[in-house]
This record gives structure tokens, sequence and C-alpha cells, in this order.
């Protein structure tokens, strides 16, 4: 009796469709977000699907397909898929998946959101601008943000709104820790103490951090300004004046 053998080329594994891949997303983001010892590898699973997605969404649709079926923001999937496009990177840096949430994000190379777009939806984008359509119009056909349409269209303006933006930013967070400090002040006592103390260190560290040069020092010690800022927010949530 003969056996029958199967050619490898005949085996054919199919791709999961993209609402199978859109739960495994939606799953591990949930699971990322229940279990905090084991966020990263969470992230990651999450990116990887996102990522497989991505490839089979048609041109000009990503966008809209993440804010339809994935279940969380468009930012939180962007920095799953930036977290699974640099997995080999981040794993080396943190040395664990049990790494936290801010150490995975530090270590990730500097730039813009890893949302590609075809150069067809570039190109079109400022065709539809040249013939007079409104950003708002460009990025509901396209399947962009409006600030991409911007940002493609008039980069030095947007580079300048993205400046301001985060000017003001930096004024309202100012602001709202000089006036948590007054209140913690007011109320005395060793937490004060210990209040003020961490608000010293973040300033000392947020100067240093203008004169050091060294970019792999930049980013431990951005790293360790963001623990006293959440530092800062946990003493005010412990003495209740939010």
């Amino acid at each position: 009796m003969s056996v029958a053998t199967i050619e490898p080329e005949a085996l054919v594994v199919a791709e999961p469709t993209l609402a199978e891949l859109a739960a495994t997303a939606n799953r591990e983001h949930n699971l990322a977000r229940q279990a905090h010892d084991s966020f990263l590898q969470h992230a990651i699973s999450a990116g990887h699907a996102l990522i497989a997605a991505r490839r089979q969404v048609p041109s000009g649709g990503w966008t809209t397909w993440v804010t339809r079926h994935f279940k969380a923001s468009r930012a939180t999937a962007c920095k799953y898929v930036k977290l699974a496009e640099h997995e080999a990177l981040v794993l080396e840096e943190t040395g664990s998946t049990n790494a936290s949430i801010t150490r995975a994000y530090a270590v990730l190379p500097p730039g813009g959101q890893s949302w590609k777009y075809d150069k067809t939806i570039h190109d079109q984008a400022i065709k539809m601008r040249k013939d007079g359509a409104t950003y708002k119009a460009i990025a509901d056909e396209l399947g962009i943000s409006k600030s991409v349409a911007v940002k493609w269209n008039r980069p030095g303006a947007y580079a300048i709104y993205v400046r301001k933006a985060d000017s003001s930013r930096q004024v309202r967070a100012t602001l709202r820790r000089t006036d948590a400090e007054t209140r913690i002040k007011q109320k005395g006592g060793t937490t004060a103490h210990a209040y003020a103390s961490v608000r010293r260190a973040a300033q000392d560290l947020d100067r240093a951090i203008t004169d050091v040069t060294d970019t792999s020092a930049r980013k431990y010690l951005t790293e360790a300004l963001a623990r006293l800022y959440t530092a800062e927010d946990l003493i005010v949530k412990a003495v209740g004046i939010e």
C-alpha cells in the first residue's frame, strides 16, 4: 500500500482574518492592563497582531480600522506597534518581559509614531489640498487624522503648532503642580516635607537633563524624572487634594 506524500508547497497556512487579529489585539490589550507584571509581554503581542492587521487593511484605511476595531486609543495602538517593531531592542534594554510601562516606553528609539501610510496617500493628500479641499475633508476621505493632513501640506506651520501645544501643556502642568505644592504646604507635616523634597529633586533633574549631551544618559535621566513626577502625583492622591 502506497502512502501519498504531501509536497511542502502544498501546505498552506491561512493567515488570521482581520476579525481574528482585532480580537487578539483587544485581548492582549486587556491582559496588559490587568497584569502589570506581564504588561510588556501582552503589549508586544498586541503590537504584532496590529502589525499583521495593518498589512491586510486597504491603503488609506488603517487609522479608520483601528478606531473602529481596537478598543483603546490610536496612541496606545501606536505604542504597541512600536514595542513590537523594536521587540529585540526593548527586551535587551529592559532585560525582562516584566519591565514596567515607563521603562519599556523609555527605551524606544526617538522619532515619530509608527503610523505608516503609503506614499500614494501622502501624495493624494497634497493634491487634494492644492485642489482646494479642506484638511478635514482630506482626513475623512483618506482615513488619516487632520493633524497629519496639515503636517504633510504645511510642515513648517505644523512644527510651530506642536511647539506651542507642548509649551501650553508644560505651563498647565507647572501651574497644577505649583497649586498642589501650595495646598500640601498648608497641610504641613512630614508629608508636606517629603513632597517638597520630591519637587526640588524633579526641578533639579529637569535642569540636569538640559545640560547632558549623551543620548543614553538623557534617556535614563528622563525616565528618572518621569518617576519623580509619578511620585508627586501619588503624594497628591495620598493627601486627597486632587
